[in-house]
């Protein structure tokens, strides 16, 4: 979660030297794969995670035994993009369910679609 986060924000953060820059669902791999993400910290890390510094560093260390790079990041396979594009996919509807909920509630007139248009436009922002 905390390296997907940080890919998230450096997403985003291409918004500052192009404000045309695609953010949406649909570009989020491609851009995944694009930025360079900076190196972090195992204080930075376990302050994040709420665990002890020694902790990350042992886990971090053995992660680095069983991959052959040294470098920890959040880099996955097809397999699980594409389990992490079914969670998303869910987590959107229901939020968009929600919205709707409390739209009607408040009566104010909004479609569902137009509400998921929008997250997914703006993905790595929300």
């Amino acid at each position: 979660m905390y390296f997907a986060k940080q890919a998230h924000q450096d997403i985003l953060r291409q918004k500052d030297y192009d404000f045309n820059f695609d953010i949406s669902y649909k570009k989020f791999w491609q851009n995944h794969l694009e930025v360079n993400p900076k190196k972090q910290s195992l204080i930075r890390i376990a302050e994040y995670i709420l665990l002890p510094k020694e902790t990350v560093r042992r886990k971090i260390l053995e992660l680095t035994k069983k991959v052959l790079n040294k470098n920890i990041g959040w880099l996955p396979n097809e397999k699980y993009k594409q389990s992490y594009n079914l969670v998303v996919d869910k987590e959107i509807n229901d939020i968009c369910k929600l919205i709707c909920f409390v739209c009607e509630k408040l009566n104010i007139s909004i479609y569902k679609e137009e509400i998921e248009k929008e997250i997914k436009e703006k993905f790595s922002f929300y």
